[in-house]
């Protein structure tokens, strides 16, 4: 039978403590109750009481959408998620290498989109807003489905 999601037994017989955990993170927040064996008549009174305050949380605490999920910013610089500069290397004209900024983003689930700008041609600054563009263009298509 599979574990249960959202939730742990433990048993400590150290400490005698002995229950369920339930824990969910959720948007950046983590959220956690313990259940004690001892509280309830049985273990399995206890396994759904945990399950129950787990099914609360995920209502009350819902999964970021696809497009919240797309829109966010690094934690560390900031930086729009899905703009990066790379160097790439084009195998088919005997290994050119040229430096790009490129944009990524899904308009459908399991479907990607990329869009490079040459730094040659537009310059480190302008390839790198157009990227960003480009990839805020994609999150609103994106939204519109």
């Amino acid at each position: 039978m599979p574990k249960p999601k959202g939730y742990t037994e433990i048993v400590n017989l150290k400490n005698r403590v002995d229950g369920c955990w339930v824990r969910l993170k959720s948007r950046g927040e983590s959220f956690s109750e313990f259940f004690k064996f001892s509280a309830y008549k049985s273990k399995a009174e206890t396994r759904k009481a945990a399950r129950e305050c787990y099914r609360q949380l995920v209502l009350e605490h819902p999964k970021m959408s696809r497009q919240e999920n797309a829109q966010r910013k690094t934690s560390r610089t900031g930086e729009t998620i899905g703009v990066r500069r790379l160097l790439k290397i084009d195998k088919r004209w005997g290994g050119n290498a040229y430096e790009v900024w490129e944009a990524r983003w899904s308009h459908k689930k399991y479907q990607r989109r990329v869009k490079t700008f040459s730094i040659e041609k537009y310059g480190e600054e302008e390839a790198r807003r157009l990227a960003i563009e480009a990839r805020l263009q994609g999150l609103a298509e994106m939204g519109e489905r």
